[in-house]
């Protein structure tokens, strides 16, 4: 999920069609995404795999939630 955010967000911020507004919360899919993969790179350390997992998803959830309230609230 992190991944795929991250992925989505990367491709709008360098294609253009981001706000200053919206930037933040794309930056923060876009960490959320390198934790989610760095989760798949530290597999032989569960400890370590597990906060990098947990990192990850609230990176995420913070960006689209982010996100959400950027269109929801400031540009509607």
């Amino acid at each position: 999920m992190a991944i795929f955010f991250a992925v989505v967000s990367g491709f709008l911020i360098f294609s253009g069609d981001v706000t200053p507004t919206t930037l933040i919360p794309m930056a923060l899919s876009v960490v959320g995404g390198a934790f989610g993969v760095s989760t798949y790179l530290v597999g032989d350390q569960p400890v370590l795999a597990r906060r990098l997992l947990v990192a990850a998803l609230v990176f995420a959830v913070l960006g689209l939630a982010g996100m959400v309230l950027v269109r929801v609230v400031i540009e509607a």
